[in-house]
């Protein structure tokens, strides 16, 4: 499992990439925003982990906060439970930007999103449609599992990667949650090839 700080110092890079690119787009800043919240989130953690050594006693909520995180198991859940949201978050976006994309290019939307996707799809160079659908296919089932609470329920098994990360769904198995620093990575290679046409 990745750390916090380890995660951090990958948002940062991850921004630092992606605005150097312009486009005229807010899809861009809205990876930005959302890559904000998780470090602004991570960063209280990492503040008060490194504080835990000086005196603090006179924030009497201090206390509190190193009682409920030396429950690793708490710290996980609320990690957990924040993901799940920004996650949601991170499907929106792309399939607001997916949308947009083929309304741009031909003056239609669909209703499902997946129809959506595949009219994209057919558009972009054959060399990169198989990791661009696979790893649409892992988002997508790993986005969908969470209406079953995060059982997938679909008879055919599946197998895809996200980054350096293979995901597995077997029919009436938890679905393995995908870190969203990897997703915003992913759509953001996708918003890049996407762009392209």
């Amino acid at each position: 499992m990745t750390s916090i700080g380890q995660t951090m110092k990958e948002i940062e890079s991850f921004q630092s990439e992606i605005l150097k690119v312009e486009y005229d787009d807010d899809f861009q800043f809205r990876l930005v925003n959302i890559t904000t919240i998780i470090y602004f989130d991570y960063l209280s953690h990492s503040i008060l982990y490194q504080a835990k050594n000086l005196n603090l006693s006179s924030i009497k909520e201090a206390e509190k906060y190193y009682k409920l995180y030396s429950q690793k198991h708490l710290l996980q859940e609320q990690i957990r439970i924040n993901a799940v949201g920004l996650f949601f978050n991170l499907w929106l976006e792309y399939e607001r930007f997916l949308r947009r994309k083929l309304t741009s290019i031909k003056g239609e939307d669909k209703f499902k999103i997946s129809s959506t996707f595949n009219e994209l799809l057919n558009l972009i160079p054959l060399e990169k449609r198989g990791s661009v659908e696979n790893e649409f296919e892992v988002i997508r089932i790993t986005r969908n599992s969470l209406h079953d609470g995060g059982i997938y329920k679909l008879d055919k098994p599946y197998k895809g990667k996200i980054g350096h990360q293979t995901y597995i769904f077997v029919k009436n198995h938890p679905v393995i949650p995908i870190r969203n620093l990897d997703v915003v990575k992913t759509i953001w290679k996708h918003f890049m090839i996407l762009n392209t046409l």
